[in-house]
């Protein structure tokens, strides 16, 4: 098997890919989420929901408390999510993640992650909002819809994959001891920031820079002490 090296140039391009991706994926997550959205409505997709339920905000139906809504929304963020997971794994793949030699099936795991980390996040951030047991995003709703929504997306997003990535990772001989903590670090503190930053852009921008210190410096650190098993020979 070929030599893997992890040098200063590939970290660089991680934390800067990172850094661009995570804007990026929000903004465009939004943007195609709004356009179908608003683009199904006059196709009439939604008379199937026949119990229209009034939407309690005017910010943005995706607050609604119809049940039929909220599915139909749900689909909205896995088709989405599959497209954006897709361009972001083979983003990561193209420039850093071959370099190391793991297999294209780290796009198929962003993929997959997105995908279900996007309908995941609408709809346990739906629930947290109409449920009377549950006051975590309520008080946040009405006036950074964009931070708490999209917010939440992206880190279920990045929560599913950064366990697939581990699973890859060790499956090829690395071992990554501080992969998902390194991203939960990352992850977590999107909550923090989000409280101090009124607007969720520089939130998500923050955050892709620090997933990227911290897991960069956590891949590098996993190439240069590969497994046990890679350095006795029995993987190849």
């Amino acid at each position: 098997m070929r030599q893997r090296a992890f040098d200063t140039t590939l970290l660089k391009k991680w934390i800067m890919l990172n850094s661009i991706l995570w804007p990026v994926g929000g903004i465009l997550n939004w943007l195609l989420i709004s356009i179908l959205l608003y683009g199904l409505v006059p196709t009439g997709l939604y008379s199937t929901c026949t119990s229209m339920i009034e939407i309690p905000s005017p910010i943005t139906p995706l607050l609604t408390s119809n049940p039929c809504l909220q599915r139909w929304f749900a689909f909205e963020f896995f088709w989405v999510g599959m497209i954006i997971g897709e361009a972001v794994g083979f983003v990561q793949w193209r420039f850093v993640i071959r370099h190391i030699n793991l297999p294209k099936t780290w796009i198929s795991i962003n993929t997959i992650s997105w995908a279900v980390g996007g309908a995941l996040a609408y709809l346990l951030y739906s629930f947290c909002l109409h449920n009377s047991y549950s006051q975590i995003v309520p008080f946040l709703a009405q006036d950074t819809v964009g931070l708490t929504l999209f917010t939440w997306v992206l880190m279920m997003s990045e929560l599913i994959s950064c366990v697939g990535e581990q699973w890859l990772l060790s499956k090829n001989g690395l071992w990554p001891n501080y992969w998902l903590l390194s991203n939960l670090l990352g992850v977590g503190s999107a909550g923090i920031v989000g409280f101090l930053l009124p607007n969720w852009l520089p939130t998500i921008g923050y955050v892709g820079l620090w997933v990227g210190v911290t897991s960069g410096f956590t891949l590098w650190y996993d190439v240069k002490h590969p497994s046990r098993e890679i350095e006795n020979g029995v993987h190849v």
